[in-house]
């Protein structure tokens, strides 16, 4: 029935068959017309924009930015008449992936914004509120499940966007800090989807090759948005002459607590903070991040020993609150106590043999004050390393009562299957001083 109607359709038309094919392979699977019109925009803008501000009418940057939201839109009502209306999946797709390559303003209009005077935070608003209503709309437009994670993380992201570049205009912030923050900030955002890794479903029944394309498009869009965003981030260095530092990249490392082995984990840690020293400010705050993703970790995998990370790096971060550089400052004793007493039950419940040479660690800062200067320190010292031993002794023996090692279950149960010799009448009696003992 299907066949017949295409072959009437194709007779009916005045085209001739090969040619409606080489439309067809050319305008529906590879619509070259659409990327046409999407370099055309872009260089337009681009003249555009580029005349307004050598000529002073920067006013005018707020219609070039309406124009571009009208095209997003444009957009976003193609891909909902091919896909709701004429099932044309596949042009339809890209009409919404091109959306999202538009979606982060790759026009740069958000930062121009900034100088507009008094509508610039207007506009920014409407912008975001922009965001926020073009990620609904292809939601609804492909009919897709999307958990509100994935909905919550380009609108958040945008508000990075258009917010940090008031922080770098108005020069009354440290420009380093606060694009140092905007990194953070967009680091965790899309690392935290890459770590709860939703599922993004579709509420019409696709086949294999459809639920393919789905999971390929949903992480060319994470990829695309993370790389939009890192080109604002590479933007603002230039844009406001920000000085590039290597705290900077500390931010990337987070990436490793990614991967299942834990090793990465404290690789990318000591990147982290090694880099971050270079910005004093920056260590306490960022050294609170890494032992959040310690936790997190060790929760998720169950790798308990990832546990220790947390407490030592929030350890680290509130020995180093106020640290304007130099040398560090001596830590607390309220602090260095608290942190033993926490790793120790640690490793009592958990049976965690790396939490004692963290206590190890914990302690050493504070090693150079507690150190005896006199015979009778000294003597109270050992003394009192003498009691804990004792105790340490006795408690090691206690929960090892019902341990047995494997070698001497063996060596009892070949006791057991030896049966004593019987003496007999011609065994000769042990001599006085040669008595013979069994092994």
């Amino acid at each position: 029935m299907t066949s017949k109607k295409t072959e009437e359709s194709q007779t009916d038309s005045w085209l001739p068959p090969w040619f409606q094919k080489w439309l067809y392979n050319w305008f529906v699977r590879y619509n070259p017309l659409y990327f046409f019109s999407a370099l055309c925009v872009l260089l337009g803008m681009f003249l555009i924009s580029r005349e307004l501000t050598d000529l002073g009418w920067r006013q005018w940057q707020l219609l070039l930015a309406a124009i571009m939201q009208a095209y997003e839109i444009l957009l976003i009502a193609g891909a909902a008449i091919l896909f709701r209306l004429a099932s044309q999946y596949r042009p339809a797709v890209i009409l919404g992936v091109m959306n999202l390559f538009f979606l982060f303003d790759c026009t740069f209009q958000t930062e121009i914004m900034t100088s507009l005077g008094s509508v610039s935070l207007t506009a920014s608003i409407v912008w975001v509120a922009m965001i926020a209503f073009k990620v609904h709309a292809l939601k609804w437009v492909f009919r897709l499940k999307v958990p509100m994670l994935v909905l919550a993380v380009p609108i958040l992201a945008a508000m990075g966007v258009a917010g940090t570049p008031y922080l770098l205009y108005s020069g009354n912030f440290d420009k380093i800090l606060v694009h140092m923050s905007a990194t953070w900030y967009g680091v965790i955002l899309f690392a935290s989807i890459l770590y709860v890794k939703p599922e993004i479903e579709c509420t019409i029944r696709l086949n294999s090759w459809g639920q393919t394309v789905l999971r390929r498009v949903a992480k060319a869009a994470l990829g695309m948005l993370a790389g939009l965003y890192m080109y604002h981030l590479i933007t603002w260095e230039h844009m406001y002459s920000i000085p590039f530092t290597a705290a900077q990249a500390a931010p990337f490392f987070l990436f490793w607590f990614l991967p299942k082995k834990e090793i990465w984990a404290w690789l990318g840690s000591i990147a982290i903070v090694a880099l971050s020293s270079v910005v004093t400010a920056a260590v306490s705050p960022v050294s609170v991040i890494v032992g959040i993703a310690f936790g997190l970790k060790a929760w998720q995998s169950k790798q308990y020993r990832l546990y220790v990370g947390t407490i030592i790096y929030v350890y680290f971060s509130l020995w180093t609150v106020g640290w304007q550089g130099g040398s560090l400052p001596e830590p607390k004793l309220w602090l260095n106590l608290t942190t033993t007493v926490i790793l120790l039950v640690l490793a009592w419940r958990l049976r965690l043999l790396p939490a004692l040479f963290a206590v190890a660690l914990v302690m050493l800062p504070g090693a150079k004050g507690w150190m005896p200067r006199n015979p009778l320190q000294w003597g109270i010292l050992i003394i009192v390393a003498g009691f804990i031993a004792l105790i340490a002794g006795v408690a090691i023996n206690w929960s090892l009562r019902k341990y047995e090692p494997e070698d001497d279950k063996k060596k009892q149960k070949r006791d057991k299957n030896i049966k004593p010799k019987e003496s007999g009448a011609g065994d000769k009696p042990a001599q006085p001083g040669k008595e013979r003992y069994l092994p």
